[in-house]
């Protein structure tokens, strides 16, 4: 399982969390922590579960549904099930994904089971727009607010709390903008900004912003940070999913890009953190 071993190494800092499973000790000549050794010469330094055969205890390990010793899931930052499929044949499809929901940023979590007529919205909390998945989940709550059918009225509440979940979520992002703004924190305002325009890229504060980050950017002291912070953000925003643990072709341009940022940026207050990946890829 190098690919992922690769990967939680390579991300722990963004959040990844590994968990593996095994089926239910029921032999008394195999010690029950034998799988955990077996995973740790293998470079799995991560968490194991004991779960029944069958799905009676999860639903992530039922051989019946499938015998693979290699399948695995990918839940997102906010419970939604992102990926499924073999981690031996199917890596690179795992990986393309796992990309996508590390660029998602925190978000509020969903509800256990999310009705069908939510599918849209829950496609904005997939791609990180939850703009979108507010707006989405509006629309369900306001059509079916009328019926009479109680499954239907059960569907209209759970979408209106979906969409007041992601209002106050957008409001507490927004007021962290001010928080910073007057602490002159450059790299939180920098978060902030970067979290409102990623979430709600036409929210209600959208052109507020822009004129703030404007009006920012001249202003002396938190300007010149900001403008830093930002930069560097963009740059991390573009590190590959598999760097600085594996030195392939694409981890080997952005340790490029990070030497040249260095090069540009030696007083950068992000330069501490360039210079901490590029010592870990030279390893």
């Amino acid at each position: 399982m190098p690919t992922v071993v690769d990967a939680q190494n390579a991300n722990k800092d963004r959040g990844l969390v590994t968990i593996s499973l095994q089926g239910q000790n029921q032999r008394d000549d195999v010690a029950d922590d034998h799988w955990l050794g077996v995973g740790q010469e293998m470079g799995m330094h991560h968490d194991l579960g004991e779960t029944s055969y069958f799905g009676e205890w999860s639903p992530y390990f039922n051989l019946n549904s499938n015998s693979s010793t290699t399948y695995g899931f990918l839940i997102g930052r906010s419970g939604v099930l992102r990926w499924r499929g073999d981690l031996g044949s199917d890596q690179e499809e795992f990986l393309e994904e796992l990309e996508r929901a590390l660029a998602v940023p925190e978000v509020p979590a969903l509800p256990a089971t999310v009705a069908p007529e939510l599918a849209r919205a829950l496609q904005g909390y997939l791609t990180g727009d939850l703009g979108r998945a507010r707006k989405e989940a509006g629309k369900v709550r306001d059509k079916l607010a009328k019926s009479r059918k109680p499954e239907s009225l059960a569907t209209s509440e759970q979408a209106a709390s979906i969409a007041e979940s992601l209002e106050s979520y957008e409001q507490e992002l927004f007021a962290s903008v001010g928080s910073a703004q007057a602490a002159g924190d450059a790299e939180g305002l920098a978060k902030a900004l970067s979290a409102l325009e990623l979430s709600f890229p036409k929210g209600v504060h959208a052109k507020e912003l822009k004129a703030l980050e404007k009006e920012l950017a001249s202003t002396p002291g938190i300007g010149e940070g900001l403008a830093e912070w930002r930069c560097w953000m963009e740059l991390e925003s573009e590190r590959p999913v598999l760097f600085p643990a594996r030195r392939d072709k694409a981890s080997k341009r952005f340790a490029k890009r990070l030497t040249s940022y260095l090069g540009k940026n030696e007083a950068s207050p992000a330069a501490p953190q360039a210079r901490a990946w590029l010592d870990r890829w030279e390893e």
